[in-house]
């Protein structure tokens, strides 16, 4: 009884958490090119409101000499894009909306680092 109390006075804080995202794969197109700087980022955000994100910024190299990439994302809330990538790494978050939650891999910084599979 306790515990059923428990969710109804917490499930209307559940409609209002933040949305997260989570990056499903990061992988390099060409893992036999050494030289070839092109990457595939995909990933899904999940969101309680049922608030449908329409797109996602993905900046590349975050730092000095960044690049900004737009995707769309599905009414399931995937997204996939190619970027290019010098230090093998990005970052995503939610168009027009700051600071959104990441979820990473635990062997994964905030940052997202390509693997090379």
């Amino acid at each position: 009884m306790k515990l059923l109390l428990m969710f109804i006075l917490t499930s209307p804080f559940l409609a209002f958490a933040e949305p997260t995202i989570t990056v499903t794969s990061f992988l390099m197109t060409d893992h036999r090119n050494l030289s070839s700087s092109t990457a595939e980022l995909c990933g899904v955000i999940q969101d309680n409101s049922k608030k449908i994100h329409e797109k996602v910024v993905i900046i590349a190299d975050p730092g000095k000499g960044q690049g900004y990439y737009v995707a769309n994302v599905t009414a399931s809330g995937r997204f996939c894009h190619i970027i290019r990538t010098t230090t093998l790494r990005a970052q995503v978050d939610i168009y027009n909306q700051p600071q959104t939650q990441t979820n990473t891999p635990s062997y994964l910084s905030p940052i997202f680092k390509a693997t090379n599979r």
